[in-house]
């Protein structure tokens, strides 16, 4: 048990550098957009407020290829088109400075709220077919998702799907993408509060890691809001066995 909670320990400090290197390699493409826009910060001038149709955007932006490949992975239905739009998005619609972006992301994740079920099931679609470069867009969306009004049931199910990917942290070319798992662990604790269903869904995604270190990684994310039951359960999967 003691050498358990050691190993949970370290994987907190580990996820301590972790987030760090995520901070970095996020200002490291913000760095990389327009430099003007890094001038003026959030300024919010006059320019800025005239509206621009989605074409416009992309064009403005270089981002008609990305639109292009994201939308042959999501379903073609209204829903699957506004998922790929966000996506597209990412991180342009989240700045506060770029009004035309912020507010075609606005009104396509109220198209998603407004259609919970189907956007959900469209969202699993288009995840199943997501190349891993697209791990950021993947892990907002993954907060999307869990936020979206339909039974605690289906949310459990999706985030534990996100969960059990790889949390594996790669040795060669690296990327960013295994800490969606971690994404989907951490928004799991958020919206689901019930210890049972918690914990069946750490387990199942610890056992579906690829290594010890992995699983150790994903049940860190539980040991932040209840390390009982998360060092419980690491010592119930026996890791000498892995």
């Amino acid at each position: 048990m003691q050498q358990v909670s050691g190993a949970l320990r370290e994987l907190r400090s580990l996820m301590v550098l972790l987030t760090l290197l995520y901070s970095a390699q996020t200002a490291g493409q913000e760095k990389n957009l327009d430099a003007a826009l890094r001038e003026r910060g959030a300024t919010i001038t006059r320019e800025m407020l005239i509206p621009k149709t989605y074409a416009e955007i992309l064009s403005i932006r270089g981002l008609t290829q990305k639109d292009c490949d994201l939308r042959g992975r999501f379903p073609k239905t209204p829903t699957g088109a506004a998922l790929a739009r966000v996506a597209t998005l990412v991180p342009l619609g989240l700045r506060q400075d770029q009004v035309p972006e912020a507010r075609q992301m606005a009104q396509d994740l109220a198209l998603i709220d407004a259609q919970p079920e189907t956007a959900l099931a469209d969202l699993e679609s288009g995840f199943r077919a997501l190349p891993d470069q697209y791990w950021s867009e993947r892990q907002f969306l993954i907060q999307v998702g869990a936020r979206l009004q339909v039974p605690t049931a289906a949310i459990l199910s999706f985030l534990t799907r996100e969960m059990s990917r790889s949390a594996n942290v790669p040795m060669q070319n690296p990327s960013l993408d295994y800490l969606s798992a971690v994404t989907a662990a951490d928004t799991l604790v958020r919206v689901v509060t019930d210890p049972a269903q918690r914990d069946a869904a750490f387990r199942q995604a610890a056992q579906a890691q690829p290594n010890k270190n992995a699983s150790l990684l994903i049940l860190s994310r539980y040991g932040m809001v209840d390390s009982a039951r998360a060092t419980q359960l690491a010592n119930d999967l026996h890791w000498s066995s892995k």
